[in-house]
Formats: C-alpha cells, sequence, structure tokens
C-alpha cells in the first residue's frame, strides 16, 4: 500500500516504463512535493499563489475498498513521516489539514451536496469532529476516521443511471 499511495521505488507492472533507481512521488508524495513548491514559490501550475494559502489534501481512490476505517490513520501517519523528512516545511507555520482519503464514486454521489455546502466547508466540519490539531501542526485523527461514511450520512437524490449502476441496483 505505501508503494502505491506515497514512493513508488519499483514498477510492479512490466508493460510501464520501467524506474531509473530514483523513487517516484506518487499519491502523499506528490501532495507534499506540491506543498513544498508552493511554500517556496516556485509551483509551476499557478504563479499567482498568495503567500498565506491553507492546503486540504485530499487523495481520490477508485477502488471503495480501499477505504475502510483506519485508512486515513495511517495515511496521515506517512504523510507527517514524509513531511518531516523536508527541513523547508514547519507545520506549525503553514495551514495544512490532514491528508482526506476519499472514493470517486462519494465525490459523484455527494456532488449536490458539495456544490450547495462547498468542499471547504464540509472537510472543516468533519475535521473539527474526528481530530485534534496540536501545537506543532499535527493533526491526531481519530483511529476510525472515514470520509467517505463521513459524506454518507447526508442525504443525496440522484435518480440517473450512473447512481443506479454505483448502488448497485
Amino acid at each position: 500500500m505505501h508503494e502505491k499511495v506515497v514512493l513508488k521505488t519499483r514498477n510492479l507492472d512490466p508493460s510501464r516504463k520501467g524506474l531509473k533507481g530514483i523513487a517516484e512521488p506518487v499519491g502523499i508524495g506528490q501532495i507534499i512535493h506540491h506543498i513544498d513548491s508552493i511554500e517556496a514559490d516556485t509551483f509551476k501550475w499557478d504563479k499567482n499563489l498568495p503567500d498565506q494559502v491553507a492546503y486540504y489534501p485530499i487523495i481520490v481512490f477508485e477502488d471503495i475498498r480501499l477505504l475502510q476505517p483506519g485508512l486515513m490513520s495511517i495515511l496521515n501517519r506517512w504523510f507527517y513521516e514524509e513531511l518531516s523528512k523536508i527541513k523547508e516545511i514547519d507545520l506549525a507555520e503553514i495551514n495544512c489539514l490532514p491528508i482526506i482519503p476519499v472514493s470517486i464514486n462519494t465525490l459523484y454521489l455527494y456532488d449536490d451536496i458539495i456544490l450547495k455546502k462547498g468542499m471547504f466547508k464540509i472537510i472543516e466540519d468533519y475535521i473539527r469532529l474526528s481530530s485534534k490539531c496540536h501545537k506543532d501542526g499535527k493533526y491526531h485523527v481519530d483511529q476510525l476516521s472515514d470520509f467517505d461514511a463521513y459524506l454518507h450520512t447526508f442525504p443525496f437524490k440522484k435518480n440517473n443511471e450512473i447512481a443506479q449502476w454505483i448502488l448497485g441496483k
């Protein structure tokens, strides 16, 4: 799992390009790279970022079977381990929420609620319920936190074929 969501060190699929001895950041590693480049004002995708930004790191999973209670806690442990390797990033100095894992299906099913309430508001409400921020800027995430399950507590109305297929009806 670590190989798939933090740092790819080998290629398990022989049909893909091989790694040339350099570990390739994926998932959490990519998020950390982006935070580092934004903080260093070298983020190539947007040159007009303000000096003070808030980070809402989200990893979207295609396979909902991976989204089990406890995954968020594990991902955040890896996130903080990897962040500690970047000396230029001080969590106490930036506004960075914990990693939020969510499924693509959940984002689709609840897009109307996300648009209505706003993703930032939903995440902030969830973080208030499921974690605590320490003075060092690290969040202690409840062991069984599950953002997907939290979103599923909201009612939704999708009356199309794709929603029926996702719900298995």
